[in-house]
């Protein structure tokens, strides 16, 4: 997992992860929707679990969970809420979402929640999605969203990034948000 765009990465993580998590308890409804779809017999990674705002609920639900993230203090304290809400059916693991280190067709729904775009260049991002395809199993499920950049909040500081990036490399990362079946 060793280079420079991960260590920077973790770093920065690292840094931000008590006020991330001080800033971001609630789950978001969409996520909570899927989560209750899924059963007690299911087994569910969380890819990039942050803080675990996500994790927690699935975890209280599925047979096993799983929460992936690049920040070990974002691991820390998902950790400590795993232990306050005596959750001992999750597994962390400390890994950039390029390159996931499960087993293939191993897990039955995905959490991919504003994390793809954090991925810097295009092919790594499809390498990240080809991740997510690989360890769902046959008929598997996920979530993934996308941070939109046309959100009216983020307009003004997209044309300005954009307009100096013209002629310079890609911009951005493709906006999508759904429900994908894997099959």
């Amino acid at each position: 997992m060793k280079n420079s765009q991960n260590d920077k990465s973790e770093e920065t993580w690292d840094t931000i992860a008590k006020s991330f998590d001080a800033t971001r308890q609630k789950p978001w409804k969409q996520c909570i929707d899927f989560i209750q779809t899924l059963s007690k017999t299911d087994i569910v990674a969380d890819i990039g679990c942050g803080n675990g705002r996500h994790l927690i609920p699935c975890a209280q639900i599925c047979k096993e969970t799983t929460g992936l993230d690049i920040s070990r203090e974002l691991l820390e304290i998902v950790k400590d809420k795993l232990i306050i809400n005596n959750l001992n059916n999750t597994s962390l693991i400390h890994s950039n979402i390029v390159y996931i280190p499960i087993k293939d067709n191993s897990v039955d729904a995905v959490l991919y929640i504003a994390t793809l775009h954090n991925i810097k260049g295009r092919e790594k991002r499809i390498q990240s999605l080809k991740e997510i395809n690989r360890i769902l199993k046959k008929n598997g499920r996920s979530i993934i969203s996308v941070w939109s950049r046309w959100q009216d909040k983020f307009r003004k500081q997209f044309f300005k990034k954009w307009f100096s990036q013209i002629e310079k490399s890609e911009f951005g990362a493709p906006v999508f948000s759904n429900f994908i079946e894997q099959n």
